[in-house]
């Protein structure tokens, strides 16, 4: 049985493992473009480089252009390794509501386990206060023991 608290935590956490699947898919999405993107950009660098009517200046931008393209790509990796780290996150989310799950089991046999120990010590006590009281007697304030009057 869930708590109020712990209902909130569990659709907590299930909200934010549904918003980063989506995150997800839309990481994929984007680096999927930014690595056709790049891949096209240093393919149409290398084209304008080999037109026969190139300057200097030209060949240089390209350049730059093509190590720019070139540092891209490992910030795509860079996206990729998050996205691996996001499903990584995302199965500690699954592994932490099974967790949940079991220490609810746990909680709720410790919670009758004790219950049931508690009225055992209470029944035992009260049994013992009963002997007692009947072994004794209070006279002006003094207990007596009954028997050895």
């Amino acid at each position: 049985m869930m708590d109020e608290r712990e209902e909130a935590e569990y659709e907590d956490l299930s909200e934010k493992a549904s918003n980063l699947a989506i995150e997800n898919i839309d990481l994929k999405a984007k680096i999927e473009k930014l690595t056709e993107w790049a891949d096209l950009m240093v393919d149409e660098f290398r084209r304008i480089r080999a037109c026969p009517r190139v300057t200097e200046e030209i060949i240089g931008l390209c350049d730059r252009a093509m190590k720019e393209s070139r540092y891209r790509i490992p910030m795509i990796r860079l996206f990729e390794e998050r996205g691996e780290k996001l499903k990584d996150l995302e199965c500690e989310v699954l592994n932490a509501k099974d967790q949940i799950a079991r220490l609810k089991e746990q909680r709720d046999f410790w919670i009758m386990a004790f219950h049931d120990e508690r009225v055992a010590r209470i029944s035992a006590h009260s049994a013992a206060e009963e002997i007692a009281v009947e072994g004794f007697r209070i006279i002006d304030g003094k207990v007596e023991e009954i028997g050895n009057g």
